[in-house]
């Protein structure tokens, strides 16, 4: 076949690949339009929106009531919102965001929402970054949650005083039935054993022994089993009531230290709730036992009212108070009373000034049910 002849049968519209090549060619120039007239415009469209989104976010950042920094490429912080100003010293301003928060390259890497916490300035946060690669720099999002930190501390340690409180009381638990058993076993069980050979003896020679000296040792049992009795429940209290037992143990007390004491009696008739009575009781012997420990005081009142359905206990003295330190981890003695208030369904609350004094108010709903199981 001539040379002229095989060009004109390649370039015929009979050979397959000139179709492919037209084809490719049609394809090509598509894209290049599309490409052009839309996908192009689409990017920059879409460019343009994200950078109004964080040119919107970052003048958001300056209404938004968390402390909020601005850090650029190089990880030194160049803007600080309002709130952050108020927890930073300007000064932090040109330093490296290290200073502050020393795992900030570790959090850079996430750029997500972290459940990390972090402490500036004795305040505990919790923060998230956002990354701008468009604008170069990150905004860290701080959020305060320092309150929560410190009630879930005080938290802590109020449940390490509770156990402490249960170790005490079980300690006291077992020194009183130490002591009531010893108690039961020298003095009560000498005396059955002195009465029961009395007994044998006048039994044997009723000549020689009067009955009346059985009488007076028995009465002298009597008596000491009624005095262990009342160191478990007072006999004052069943018998004639609260505000008696009250002044009793007032007057007990001022006559043991060098204070003043009165009780004072507004408005206050005496109830049937006996586990409340006797409550207040133990409350009032915990506060008085405390004030003769440690206030130094010259006086002190306890007040007892009913107003409106409720009875209502003022302890205060003139001491010298409690210190801000003691105050944040309160003794047992003064957890002992709050509990047994709240075991009681009342209402407990101190408020002391230190070279002032202290007062301890309680307050007791009544005819109220409550379980004493």
């Amino acid at each position: 076949m001539k040379p002229d002849h095989i060009l004109e049968t390649f370039l015929s519209w009979q050979n397959p690949a000139i179709f492919v090549f037209v084809f490719f060619i049609v394809i090509s120039a598509i894209v290049i339009l599309i490409k052009k007239d839309f996908i192009k415009p689409l990017k920059r469209r879409t460019e343009k929106l994200e950078d109004d989104n964080m040119r919107l976010m970052a003048l958001f950042a300056e209404l938004d009531p968390d402390p909020i920094l601005r850090v650029d490429e190089n990880g030194i912080i160049i803007k600080l919102n309002d709130p952050a100003k108020e927890i930073l010293s300007l000064d932090v301003l040109g330093q490296k965001c290290d200073s502050i928060i020393p795992n900030y390259k570790e959090l850079l890497k996430r750029t997500q929402i972290s459940n990390e916490i972090v402490e500036i300035d004795g305040k505990h946060f919790t923060i998230s970054l956002k990354e701008n690669s468009l604008l170069e720099f990150v905004q860290i999002y701080l959020h305060d949650i320092s309150n929560r930190i410190e009630q879930e501390k005080k938290i802590e340690l109020y449940q390490e005083n509770l156990r402490l409180l249960r170790i005490k009381l079980d300690n006291q638990n077992e020194k009183q039935r130490e002591l009531i058993g010893q108690d039961l076993h020298d003095n009560i069980g000498n005396q059955i054993s002195i009465l029961k050979l009395s007994l044998q003896n006048f039994i044997n020679n009723p000549e020689t022994h009067k009955i009346d000296e059985l009488y007076n040792k028995i009465d002298l049992l009597s008596d000491d089993v009624r005095g262990i009795s009342h160191q478990l429940c007072p006999k004052i209290l069943k018998e004639f009531g609260l505000v008696s037992a009250l002044t009793q143990l007032v007057e007990v007390t001022t006559r043991n230290s060098n204070m003043n004491g009165r009780i004072i009696n507004v408005n206050y008739e005496e109830i049937e709730d006996f586990n409340l009575t006797l409550g207040l009781l133990r409350i009032c012997q915990e506060a008085l036992s405390n004030i003769v420990k440690h206030s130094k005081c010259s006086e002190f009142e306890i007040q007892i009212a009913i107003e409106e359905g409720k009875l209502k206990l003022i302890i205060s003295d003139n001491g010298v108070g409690i210190s801000k330190e003691e105050n944040k981890k309160p003794s047992l003695g003064l957890l002992n009373m709050e509990e047994r208030s709240k075991s009681l369904l009342g209402i407990f609350e101190i408020d002391s000034i230190e070279n002032e004094g202290t007062t301890i108010y309680l307050e007791f709903l009544l005819n109220r049910e409550i379980n004493h199981d």
